[in-house]
């Protein structure tokens, strides 16, 4: 697998509104899920302190990158099409304007941090998977480490005639233990909706079943990592 490390040196000042992650998180249960894409070409994306690996190449990808007070999020353009298939964000807590104040405290400090990913499935469609992680910061260093997962969870992010059926998500350490550097994240889910067409073409081409209720249905899995290095 080759895997390059893609860092922007100019960062866009934008406004991007984010759904919220939910107070209530589901469960985190070890599980493994078909994978998202078989690509074996995957660049390495830096968000705010968490890299992400996504099976996209700048040859055919760009990635577009906005950062305000809140969040650093990057979206992945499709350079054929010009459409978006994936974005990528983290939200930046308010305790990390004060890290230097943490820092004369104590030898470390502790944040909880949400990192999301949101699926564009077939052009209407959109899925967001939340994941919220419990961080420690080595004060004086660039050592940082995953203590665990305190949840994840996949919802419908955009409005339309859809519903997602039967999701499930999981996380867990990429290294089978913790604390670790990485996080693997993968589910799946089906979406359901009584639209027939999506951009002028027929859900049936693009691999629905429609069922005696007249609804239209197509499964799909997700797969990443996050990492601090």
């Amino acid at each position: 697998m080759r895997i390059s490390k893609v860092i922007p040196s100019v960062i866009l000042a934008c406004t991007v509104l984010a759904t919220p992650v939910s107070s209530i998180l589901s469960p985190v249960v070890a599980s493994a899920a078909a994978s998202e894409s078989s690509s074996s070409e995957v660049s390495k994306l830096k968000l705010y302190d968490l890299y992400v690996n996504v099976p996209y190449t700048e040859d055919e990808y760009s990635f577009v990158r906005t950062e305000n007070s809140k969040e650093v999020r990057i979206d992945i353009i499709d350079k054929a099409t010009g459409k978006k298939v994936d974005a990528y964000g983290e939200l930046i807590p308010t305790t990390s304007k004060n890290k230097s104040q943490s820092q004369t405290q104590a030898s470390g400090y502790y944040e909880n941090r949400t990192v999301y990913k949101d699926k564009v499935l077939d052009d209407f469609a959109t899925v967001r998977i939340n994941l919220n992680l419990n961080l420690y910061f080595t004060t004086g260093s660039s050592f940082g480490q995953i203590n665990k997962v305190n949840g994840v969870n996949l919802v419908a992010a955009s409005s339309g005639l859809y519903t997602i059926a039967d999701p499930a998500i999981y996380a867990d350490s990429a290294t089978g233990s913790y604390p670790t550097g990485s996080i693997s994240v993968s589910g799946s889910g089906v979406v359901d909706t009584t639209t027939s067409s999506s951009g002028g073409v027929s859900l049936g081409v693009l691999g629905y079943t429609v069922g005696t209720d007249q609804h239209f249905r197509k499964p799909f899995d997700v797969e990443w990592t996050y990492s601090l290095y």
